[in-house]
């Protein structure tokens, strides 16, 4: 699962402990090389491409919400609610979101 980058961009951004005995998530930064995502439906359910603006809405959509987008049915609803939005980002203060938020913020 993944997609190509370029080895000589990968930058380590940071951790934060995962939610299985003695592990710890890793978060890196690098630059594809093209477009083509590999998935391993095994491990995920899909992955895409997104726009900055798309993303952008989905933050300001989830930040504002009161309840955890982590929740299934919280997000059901809330996508439900947001129309034309595809998309929910992690909630602020997880690594996932810092990632997001860091690539948002370069222009």
């Amino acid at each position: 699962t993944g997609v190509a980058v370029d080895m000589s961009s990968v930058r380590y951004v940071g951790s934060q402990s995962w939610p299985f005995p003695q592990s710890l998530m890793l978060g890196f930064r690098a630059t594809a090389t093209d477009e083509v995502i590999n998935v391993d439906e095994d491990e995920l359910a899909g992955a895409a491409w997104f726009k900055k603006a798309v993303v952008e809405r989905s933050g300001a959509v989830v930040d504002l919400e009161r309840r955890s987008v982590l929740d299934e049915e919280v997000a059901r609803k809330v996508l439900e609610r947001e129309e034309g939005l595809d998309l929910l980002i992690p909630p602020q203060g997880v690594l996932a979101r810092r990632l997001i938020d860091d690539w948002l913020q370069q222009r």
